[in-house]
């Protein structure tokens, strides 16, 4: 049982996907997020209802791979729609110049 594992270029977050079961009815597979160190960051019970198509999603941050694994070897499933979010360089930049005004803050405070 190998698991099919989608990884990304750079951290993501908010991935989400189509999951289709062409397997038996009932079956649960399992989603898994990981960081880019491989600390697992979320996993899910793939859904099964017995119609197909479920969404599955991630909400965490720093996304660097997904692994689906499968309940046992010959089961078929099928993921479309595969959609994520890398963030802004702006929102970076503007993130990276609140932290050094929030440490230069903290060095007048304390001299």
């Amino acid at each position: 049982m190998s698991p099919l594992i989608i990884s990304f270029a750079s951290p993501v977050f908010d991935v989400s996907y189509i999951y289709d079961n062409y397997g038996d009815s009932g079956v649960t597979g399992f989603a898994s997020a990981f960081d880019s160190s491989h600390t697992l960051l979320e996993t899910i019970a793939s859904p099964d209802n017995g119609y197909g198509n479920d969404l599955v999603s991630f909400s965490a941050s720093g996304i660097s791979s997904i692994e689906i694994t499968n309940p046992f070897d010959g089961w078929l499933f099928a993921i479309d729609d595969l959609k994520f979010s890398v963030p802004e360089p702006g929102s970076l930049a503007l993130l990276g110049l609140a932290l050094v005004g929030i440490a230069g803050s903290r060095k007048r405070k304390a001299a």
